[in-house]
C-alpha cells in the first residue's frame, strides 16, 4: 500500500486537533515552544493542577453543565491529558528532575503560557473630545 501523502497527513492531524475539546482549549491558553537539538528554550515546567486549575477559571469551564464539571475534576482532567494525543508526548512523571528542579507532581514541557499584552496603558486623549 502506498504512503499517506504528507498534505493527507497534515489534514488529518489538523481535524484531530480541531475537534479534541481539551487540546483546543490549551492551546489557546498555552503556545508550543520552539527546540533546539531537543531542549526546550523558553518554556516553563506547567504543573498539572495548576493548568487544571487555569482550566477551572476559564469561560469554556464555567459554561459546562454539573456533569460535565464532574467529568473533569483534576483526577480525569490529567487522565484526559495522559491520553490526549498531542499533549502525551510532553508529560513528564512526578519526581523528575527538569532544567535543575525535581517536580514533585506531573507536569508539561515543551509549552508557555501566553502572556496578553499590557492593555493597562490608558491610550491617548484626543484634545478634541476633552471637556475644560
Amino acid at each position: 500500500m502506498p504512503e499517506t501523502p504528507k498534505e493527507c497527513k497534515e489534514k488529518t492531524k489538523d481535524y484531530l486537533a480541531s475537534s479534541d475539546d481539551i487540546y483546543s482549549w490549551f492551546c489557546q491558553y498555552y503556545e508550543k515552544v520552539e527546540s533546539k537539538d531537543g531542549a526546550y528554550i523558553d518554556d516553563e515546567a506547567l504543573e498539572l493542577k495548576a493548568v487544571h486549575q487555569k482550566f477551572t477559571n476559564t469561560e469554556y469551564y464555567d459554561t459546562m453543565s454539573k456533569k460535565e464539571k464532574q467529568e473533569n475534576n483534576l483526577k480525569k482532567f490529567t487522565d484526559k491529558i495522559r491520553e490526549n494525543l498531542f499533549l502525551k508526548k510532553f508529560l513528564k512523571p512526578k519526581d523528575t528532575t527538569y532544567k535543575g528542579v525535581k517536580h514533585r507532581t506531573e507536569y508539561i514541557i515543551g509549552f508557555k503560557l501566553i502572556t496578553e499584552p499590557d492593555n493597562d496603558l490608558e491610550p491617548p486623549v484626543d484634545e478634541m473630545t476633552q471637556e475644560p
